[in-house]
């Protein structure tokens, strides 16, 4: 099966059985990152985004930000609940089990590696040299060669042999609830991301809501937003409400993050 290569973008969602990406959702629309790679950065922009990376002076007023987010943004990463199954031997793609009980139910570990060129799904990990490599767990008996496939318990995503992401779903039945934590190459907390989705009596994601937040290095909230399906409805930047343009500046530092170990 040929992969496009705008697949590539579709990021963490699509494994976890939605029709909607999270990349898409916070991905800058491609003029932008066409204009910013011919443009570029000029050092005082790199020194300004480093310094919000490191230790940002910022005042956030709860009472400021949209209903949905006032009461669920964590201020601090330290806040943050931690990882659901915090097991370190996952890190190693060779320690996951071929089987897993999640929330009481027996699931097969589902392998998905891209080399460039194109996509495979499998039931074992074998040394291929991908440049994109999933590995999370589907119900046994299902139809798992397909990224819609609705996923269970963990989910770790490396990108040339670096953990990108990774995620815990919880929940059967017509609801489930996904929580997603994406490091600096250095450990801490860069992002984090819920999202609450709604099915339909055969399996179909008939809704899906979400809230995001961007971390400095030191713990700062530095960045939010939420949405309901695939617009960001509401964005906020150090305190400040930024609208569609938290886009932009989330995806900045999302890559002046991965500069600086």
């Amino acid at each position: 099966m040929k992969l496009k290569s705008s697949t590539l973008l579709l990021g963490l969602l699509l494994p976890l059985g939605s029709s909607v990406s999270a990349t898409t959702i916070f991905t800058a629309p491609s003029s932008f990152r066409e204009h910013m790679k011919q443009a570029g950065r000029d050092t005082t922009a790199n020194e300004i985004l480093d310094s919000i990376l490191t230790g940002p002076k910022v005042r956030w007023r709860r009472a400021d930000l949209a209903p949905r987010l006032r009461h669920r943004i964590h201020l601090n990463a330290a806040e943050v609940p931690r990882f659901p199954y915090d097991d370190p031997k996952l890190m190693d793609p060779r320690n996951w089990p071929a089987s897993m009980i999640v929330e009481g139910e027996l699931c097969s570990l589902t392998v998905y590696a891209y080399d460039g060129r194109q996509a495979t799904w499998s039931r074992s990990i074998e040394d291929s040299g991908a440049i994109v490599f999933y590995l999370y767990y589907t119900d046994v008996g299902t139809d798992f060669h397909s990224h819609y496939a609705r996923h269970r318990g963990p989910f770790y995503d490396w990108l040339k042999g670096r953990l990108r992401q990774r995620s815990w779903a919880k929940g059967r039945g017509r609801h489930s609830r996904i929580w997603s934590y994406w490091p600096y190459p250095s450990g801490e907390l860069f992002k984090f991301m819920e999202f609450e989705k709604k099915y339909d009596a055969v399996g179909n994601e008939v809704s899906i809501e979400w809230t995001e937040e961007v971390f400095a290095r030191d713990g700062t909230l530095i960045g939010c937003c939420e949405g309901d399906g695939l617009p960001a409805r509401n964005g906020y930047w150090l305190g400040v409400d930024v609208g569609k343009d938290y886009v932009y500046r989330s995806m900045e530092a999302l890559e002046r993050s991965l500069v600086r170990p």
